[in-house]
């Protein structure tokens, strides 16, 4: 028993030096490489006795190896090699994308019309005055809304789920208000029904702001100054008896008579065209009926600048509107839509209406800025076209 034992710890003594011999020649053969995974899950602990010590460490990550060069040369290319393939990429962009070649003297730049950017700069002038003043600054303007409206999108099961299918867009509500820093001047809103895009006339217009001067006047002292800033709609921009002249479309009698009335001499052999521009020099100066009803009130009229939209804040408010409007719409009657505008335009708070005021500074400030910087910038650096063809012919007399 005892000779049975010695020759069994010999055979693990063996066995230990040929598993730590295997090791190391493995470490040797594979260089850099971790050790197999084979090898270290078949070769545990439990596989050896306690009483024999293996000398094993612990695998470590490698580094990232070098990305090493390709094999491919590195290509140097001539000037002149540049020179091609500059050439050749010109070409491309020309033919394909229609890029073209010109001188930067000639190159003209899409500019503002000047009619828009002093109507801009007038603007901004009297409205720094109002409210400089502090002045009670109302701003107008009309939408229209659809009693069928309804959510652009909503859940459906199977493609059904609708309330309502609408057989087009039906009636119309047309809304005409003011709207200042504190909201709605819920005396001021006008609601009616209409069934064309835009019934608003002057006569509507006109009487609407005839009520509405006299209750801002009510409202605040006399001492008090107000303004009402509008668009430039047709119907709020219609002249006077006295400020109409005659048109091309006018009758050349038309055209005599109103020169007659007004005593301003011209030849019988004049032509419509030389009558016309009679009319053009001795025009009087435009005055609109707006202005003379909200005068009789002690209210001011500034307008906007045409196509300026984005300087009115109440156009901000038309779309949480028809928002509004277009989630809570659920039966399509005109009395329950027009108690819908008249529910949320009592719920105007003057934080709402405030953030419309603060959007619209932003866009004057943005105006102002980039016709600053057109004027004192990119201005004095132009050429005309009439300057350029000048120089031109200048420069060809001096050359011969």
């Amino acid at each position: 028993m005892k000779e049975q034992g010695e020759t069994e710890a010999n055979v693990r003594v063996l066995r230990s030096r040929t598993i730590s011999l295997s090791i190391s020649k493995h470490r040797e053969s594979s260089g850099s490489n971790p050790p197999a995974k084979n090898f270290c899950r078949r070769h545990t602990a439990s596989t050896f006795s306690s009483s024999s010590k293996i000398d094993l460490s612990i695998p470590q990550a490698l580094p990232p190896e070098k990305k090493r060069h390709s094999g491919h040369r590195k290509i140097i290319l001539s000037e002149q090699g540049k020179g091609l393939i500059r050439v050749e990429f010109h070409k491309l962009i020309q033919e394909k994308i229609g890029f073209i070649y010109q001188r930067t003297s000639k190159i003209k730049i899409p500019l503002d019309s000047q009619a828009f950017v002093a109507a801009r700069a007038k603007y901004f002038q009297a409205l720094e005055e109002l409210r400089e003043a502090n002045v009670h600054l109302y701003y107008h303007d009309e939408t229209w809304l659809n009693l069928r409206v309804v959510k652009r999108l909503i859940l459906t099961l199977e493609g059904k789920g609708e309330i309502k299918k609408g057989g087009g867009k039906g009636p119309r509500l047309a809304v005409s208000a003011l709207i200042s820093v504190k909201g709605y001047p819920v005396p001021s809103v006008d609601i009616w029904s209409c069934t064309e895009e835009h019934n608003m006339d002057s006569t509507h217009f006109l009487s609407w702001l005839d009520s509405t001067c006299a209750t801002l006047r009510d409202e605040i002292s006399e001492k008090g100054r107000t303004a009402i800033c509008l668009d430039n709609a047709t119907w709020h921009n219609t002249l006077t008896k006295e400020s109409i002249i005659p048109k091309r479309s006018s009758t050349k009698g038309e055209i005599q008579k109103w020169l007659q009335d007004r005593k301003i001499h011209f030849p019988e052999k004049f032509v419509k065209a030389q009558l016309l521009q009679l009319v053009c020099a001795n025009c009087p100066r435009k005055e609109y009926m707006s202005d003379r009803i909200a005068k009789k009130y002690a209210v001011e009229i500034i307008r906007l600048p045409k196509l300026h939209c984005s300087l009115d804040p109440i156009e901000l408010s038309w779309n949480n509107l028809k928002q509004f409007v277009r989630d809570q719409n659920t039966t399509f009657r005109q009395d329950n839509v027009k108690q819908l505008i008249e529910q949320f335009m009592v719920a105007m708070d003057d934080k709402l209406a405030t953030s419309y005021f603060h959007h619209v500074y932003k866009v004057e400030e943005m105006y102002k800025t980039a016709d600053e910087i057109m004027e004192e910038e990119i201005e004095p650096h132009m050429q005309s076209d009439i300057e350029e063809t000048d120089s031109e012919d200048d420069e060809e007399n001096v050359e011969q």
